[in-house]
């Protein structure tokens, strides 16, 4: 007894003591339970083995007085199980194969015999989940190493999980890697982790470089990706979590060599490529892996390095100035001087419309590597160690030639890991992690913008952004140079406890975390017109600029502590309860250099506070999660299982503090004036007047969400399952971007609209527009998920997966970026939210995801002719078909003169012509309108949408055009891999492999210009750019590669 007590004492000491010092560490092992039988019932006493096949790590427990025994925080891998007992045979179980974050139930039945006789059965663990109940799947290694991902990109197999949808609108070049929204969540709320760390890269959204290719494929062994209702193990995040596990030495040496390759003869012309002059396009991925024993059965390594360099050659269409502006008496009898040295830099139309293409060829280069080293120190004691490099560069084209970005990433992760077993019941690990994730961006430009102070908006600056409504903008980057770079060290534990029919997990994670961030907002000056007539007058609807004095960075400190304790208490042998809780608070963020500031109380303050940046609003973080688990017939071939959790975001506020980088006084503001004529330099204004800020709310809330489901789940034919599920979620207090000092409005309009004059004073005096990150957003999920799955059998795996949702919120997301640009920042009414409850931008109403492996059966001798051509033949593919997300119309003017962040573009909408319904909107024919003929089709990618079902609304009022009522165009692909290996001896094997991406050629095409009117005027013509769309994926390509594995 006495043993048995100092075995549960000790670790839990371990974790008081860690509790002196965010979100936990994710679980990247599995864990095996089981009941040991006779025919006469169950056999306490019975000695229970696994050996992991690979290395040789063995562990051995007694069976309780229930004949159950539990092996918690396993390395993922093949194992297998031994039971023995006097007076019955021994039971060896092989080909038990365990997957991340795996419970098997691997049930044993002995009869009666010597215990010297042993009976040796085959069969992997079943395929019903029996005991759990979050949603989520398994990426196998045998999907990322055969089905054909583009890039090599293994988190794009995220994408094929019901219940998560792709933000196909964001721009890969702002905000590189894949962007979802899993279960309505936004889509900066999904966390990764490899070995248990954090992985997330200096945007801390995604896993990529700035190039947006995520490397390493083959230094991952396998993911699960969580994503509803997950246990308390995991937290800091409201969406998802993807849980991988790093490949790891073994007893037999192992390693491949590999080479990847695309190029422009391999593939077709892009939908925008000019078909007379073929872009340029190069891809080579290439690296190897190496693994092997150091010692047998003691310690091992395994390393990965791989390289990829990429030229890529695009078609950009960019809007420019008719030829008549360039001339007085063109389009306006005078330029305005100080207009007339910025109509030079536009370059004259090449092609139809007022458009000028030109093609900028890309470069791009990632470098990655790592090495993990793991010690069996002894029976009680494992240890592993990894490190992983990843560098990243390219650069991009924006607006017109001569305007490129430049971005690079460089990041480092390191974890060390201890797992310790204090006796039959209690297993701990211990781990500590440091990563430094590092991105910076910089914007190149014509020498004149700087050295000419005819276009100096600001002195000593090079020229800032030009924004007119209908053309692209120019200028250099406004938000640039940016930077993120991060310090993280984390030490945590988690301590597994089975104590009869109750399986306890405890952990603890302490973070310290130092994030510098940079944010040049409008360095340059920044000057918005609404049409290409007033920006020739020199009217523009406001000019702004970082005010004197101003400082663009600051260096962020906090810790967090992530607790919980968890049990999954097994009821009956059919029924399991899945109850736990989680707490995770943190410090409030402190600047490290004391440039700390808050306005406190916008209606009151008429300065800054100095002091914390909000409120600490993470000390009620209190997230209950509850579940059940039922094995209907006792046999694991049906469960019905069903949980809730309550998730909480924490430490995603990189971006709202980025905000607060760039306008928080005293340290920081903007200076803005609206409809005054242009002057360079700028006239800003005097000194005493309001300041136009961008700040967090002082007192912002948790954001939070309600995660659900309900899940029935069936074993059809041997490896084959069928899940039917109910998901949802229900989130408050998102994060938003508002105007926190509105104008109020004159009157209220007999329809209920409220109207505007323009001079009516804003809430609070002291202050001028305010961009504002403010938590109070709500957002509604509900889905029906359908999953029909293969296991690897015969040669024979696949996934199909079928989701029909919607998703609903009043705005959420930091910034109208996180969606694409496909609708306005903010709400055109801050008076009523719920005017704004709408679908989200993700919102996905129907996906269908498929990928299937197929190892071709052999037809013909081996060693023949025939067989050395025709047999080892593998296939795979991946299908994808969703809807489209929506979208919002917009005007270029704040035509109901709310004074919405400034009048910023996009926010007000038009009105829909009456009669018209919103989904006639993208389909048939124009009405006809401006220069746009009666008749001209719709849904395409001149004309997206129909310019001609709106007008501009009646001035100082707000449009009737539904916030994401409209469609933007489906996506659909299919890619396609084939691979003949061939063997050289027993040992070595070469793959020679073609992978087709696209390959039926489909155009998948981009977000249209959602703008449709300037409007300035009552009545005006469409802009040129109204429903233009002049980007599209990828067409149809082609990578040959050929692959040596030992």
């Amino acid at each position: 007894m006495t043993t048995d007590h100092r075995a549960v004492t000790t670790p839990l000491a371990v974790l008081l003591v860690a509790l002196l010092a965010a979100p936990l560490f994710a679980q990247s092992t599995a864990t095996i339970v089981g009941v040991v039988r006779d025919s006469g019932g169950v056999l306490p006493g019975a000695t229970v083995t696994v050996r992991n096949v690979d290395t040789g790590l063995t562990r051995s427990v007694p069976t309780g007085a229930d004949g159950a025994f539990r092996f918690p925080a396993l390395p993922v891998g093949p194992y297998e199980i031994r039971a023995e007992l006097s007076g019955f045979r021994t039971m060896v179980r092989s080909g038990v194969r365990l997957q991340v974050g795996q419970e098997a139930v691997i049930d044993v039945m002995l009869e009666l015999g010597s215990i010297q006789e042993t009976v040796t059965v085959t069969g992997q663990a079943p395929l019903v989940e029996t005991t759990t109940s979050a949603l989520g799947a398994v990426v196998t290694a045998e999907e990322i190493a055969s089905l054909p991902l583009e890039g090599r990109n293994y988190i794009g197999l995220t994408m094929m999980q019901p219940g998560v949808s792709e933000s196909r609108t964001i721009s890969a070049s702002a905000y590189p890697g894949i962007w979802f929204s899993s279960s309505g969540a936004p889509p900066r709320s999904n966390g990764y982790s490899l070995d248990g760390a954090d992985i997330r890269n200096g945007t801390g959204v995604t896993t990529s470089s700035v190039t947006g290719q995520t490397l390493g494929l083959d230094g991952i062994q396998e993911y699960k990706v969580l994503t509803n209702a997950f246990p308390a193990e995991y937290g800091g995040v409201m969406g998802s979590q993807t849980v991988m596990v790093s490949k790891a030495g073994t007893n037999q040496f192992h390693g491949s060599v590999f080479q990847y390759h695309r190029d422009r003869n391999l593939e077709a012309a892009n939908y925008f490529d000019d078909p007379d002059e073929r872009t340029q396009f190069s891809r080579n991925n290439y690296g190897g892996s190496f693994g092997g024993p150091l010692r047998q059965n003691r310690l091992f390594v395994h390393g990965t390095v791989e390289y990829a360099r990429v030229r890529r050659g695009t078609t950009n269409i960019a809007n420019t100035l008719p030829a008549a502006a360039h001339v007085d008496g063109g389009l306006v009898p005078r330029i305005h001087p100080a207009i007339k040295p910025l109509v030079d830099l536009y370059p004259s139309p090449n092609a139809p419309g007022n458009r000028y293409t030109f093609v900028f060829t890309e470069p791009a280069s990632d470098l990655y590597g790592q090495v993990r080293l793991d010690a069996n120190m002894s029976a009680s004691s494992t240890l592993f160690g990894r490190y992983t490099v990843t560098n990243g560069d390219t650069t991009a084209a924006t607006f017109f030639p001569g305007y490129e970005t430049h971005a690079e990433t460089r990041s480092r992760f390191l974890t060390l890991s201890e797992n310790h077993i204090f006796g039959p019941t209690v297993v701990s690990t211990t781990r500590v992690s440091y990563s430094r994730p590092d991105a910076h961006y910089t914007a190149d430009y014509p020498s004149q913008l700087l050295s000419d102070p005819r276009y100096n908006f600001l002195p000593g600056e090079a020229m800032g952004i030009v924004s007119v409504g209908g053309v692209t903008d120019i200028g250099p980057s406004a938000n640039f140079p940016r930077a993120f770079a991060g310090k993280d060290y984390t030490a945590s534990n988690d301590t597994n406890v089975s104590a009869g029919r109750s399986s306890w997990k405890f952990g603890v994670r302490v973070n310290r975390a130092e994030q510098f961030v940079q944010q040049a907002f409008s360095r340059g000056g920044q000057a918005s017109f609404a049409n290409v007539t007033t920006f020739l007058q020199g009217l523009p609807n406001f000019t702004r600029a970082p005010s004197p004095g101003s400082s663009n960075s600051k260096t962020l400190t906090f810790t967090s502590v992530g607790v919980y304790a968890q049990d999954d208490l097994k009821v009956s042998d059919r029924l399991t309860l899945n109850l736990g809780v989680r707490y995770e608070p943190q410090t409030r963020y402190k600047e490290k250099f004391g440039r700390e500031s808050a306005i406190r109380n916008i209606l009151t303050d008429a300065e800054a506070t100095l002091g914390p940046l909000f409120k600490n609003n993470t000390l009620d973080n209190v997230s209950p999660r509850l579940g059940f688990a039922w094995d209907v017939g006792g046999n694991g071939k049906t469960a019905v299982r069903g949980a809730a959790a309550r998730l909480y975001d924490l430490g995603n506020l990189a971006t709202p503090l980025v905000q607060a980088v760039a306008g928080t006084p005293p340290f920081s503001s903007l200076s803005r004036v609206n409809n005054a004529p242009f002057t360079v330099p700028f006239e800003l204004p005097s000194e005493g007047s309001p300041q136009a800020l961008r700040i967090i709310d002082y007192n912002l809330a948790a954001p939070n969400m309600w995660h659900y489901n309900v899940a029935v789940e069936r074993e059809l034919v041997a490896n084959m399952a069928l899940t039917v599920a109910y998901a949802g979620s229900r989130g408050v207090n998102l994060i938003r971007t508002a105007e926190g000092n509105p104008r109020m409005p004159s009157q209220t309009l007999a329809d209920g609209r409220p109207f505007w004059t323009g001079q009516e004073p804003r809430v609070s005096p002291y202050w001028n527009t305010i961009e504002l990150k403010v938590a109070d957003s709500k957002s509604r999920y509900d889905s029906l998920q359908v999953r029909l799955n293969q296991r690897l059998s015969r040669g024979l795996q696949f996934q199909n997966s079928l989701t029909w949702a919607s998703a609903k919120d009043n705005y959420s997301g930091f910034s109208n970026t996180d969606f694409g640009g496909a609708e306005g920042q903010t709400s055109d009414n801050p008076f009523d939210r719920g005017h704004d409850w709408a679908p989200m931008p993700t919102d996905v109403r129907l996906s269908y995801r498929g990928n299937l492996v197929y190892r071709i059966p052999d037809a013909f001798a081996p060693g023949s002719v025939a067989g050395a051509l025709f047999n080892t033949w593998q296939v795979a593919t991946i299908v994808q078909a969703t809807s489209g997300q929506p979208f919002t119309p917009g005007l270029t003017t704040n035509r109901s003169r709310s004074g919405q962040l400034g009048g910023q573009a996009g926010n007000d909408r038009p009105d829909l012509i009456p009669g018209v319904k919103p989904a006639d909107v993208t389909k048939g024919v124009s009405r006809g309108c401006g220069n746009i003929k009666a008749g001209t089709p719709v849904g395409t990618a001149d004309l997206w949408f129909d310019p001609c079902a709106f007008t501009i609304p009646a001035l100082g009022t707000l449009g009737n055009a539904p916030r994401n009522g409209f469609t933007l165009p489906g996506y659909s692909r299919v890619d396609l891999s084939f691979m003949k290996m061939i063997p050289f001896g027993s040992s070595v094997r070469t793959e020679l492999r073609v992978d087709v991406f696209n390959v039926l050629n489909r155009v998948n095409l981009g977000l249209p210009n959602r703008i449709v009117y300037g409007a300035q005027a009552n009545v005006e013509n469409p802009l040129v750019t109204a429903g233009l769309i002049t980007t599209a994926d990828a067409a149809r390509q082609a990578q040959i590669s050929v692959r040596v594995s030992f």
